[in-house]
């Protein structure tokens, strides 16, 4: 188990979220659900990154930035329009 920890310390990065621009956690609050749980962090990560968010959390729903899933993924790969 240990191996284990130790390989996903190597691919984790951690990024605190007091290095986000004061515009991206303002823009986080405001969109959509993400207001109202603690999940706006996530999407300010997502805007600072310019990426989406693998979640099934349909609360990312509506919050500006690409929502993907096992289904959407799966669907792109099938249709051969997914960058890796």
């Amino acid at each position: 188990m240990a191996g284990f920890f130790a390989s996903l310390k190597e691919r984790v990065t951690v990024f605190p979220y007091q290095h986000m621009h004061r515009k991206e956690a303002s823009q986080a609050r405001l969109a959509s659900d993400a207001r109202e749980t603690n999940d706006w962090q996530v999407v300010a990560l997502a805007l600072h990154l310019g990426c989406g968010i693998f979640s099934h959390d349909k609360d990312f729903w509506g919050s500006g930035i690409p929502v993907w899933s096992i289904d959407t993924v799966e669907r792109c790969l099938e249709r051969g329009g997914l960058e890796l």
